[in-house]
C-alpha cells in the first residue's frame, strides 16, 4: 500500500524533528537507539523518514530527547 502524500509529509516533520532534537541534547545515532531501546538501523530509518513507528516508540524517543511527544509532529 502506497503512502499518501499527507502521511509523507507527516513522516519527513517528523524525521527532522527527530533528527533536530537528538543533536540538540548531543547525541549520536547510536546513542539515542540504544536509550530509547530500539535498534540503530530503525533510528536511522526514522530520521530518514523511511519507518513509521508506534505511539510507544515515539513516547520513549520524546523522553530521551527532552520534548513533549507532540513537539515531534510540530512544523
Amino acid at each position: 500500500m502506497k503512502k499518501s502524500s499527507a502521511a509523507k509529509d507527516i513522516l519527513k516533520r517528523l524525521a527532522k524533528n527527530i533528527r533536530t532534537g537528538r543533536i540538540r541534547v548531543k547525541m549520536t545515532q547510536e546513542e539515542a537507539a540504544f536509550r530509547s531501546a530500539i535498534g540503530y538501523k530503525r533510528w536511522q530509518d526514522l530520521e530518514a523518514g523511511r519507518a513509521n513507528t508506534t505511539v510507544a516508540t515515539l513516547t520513549r524517543i520524546a523522553a530521551i530527547l527532552r520534548v513533549d511527544i507532540r513537539r515531534l509532529f510540530t512544523p
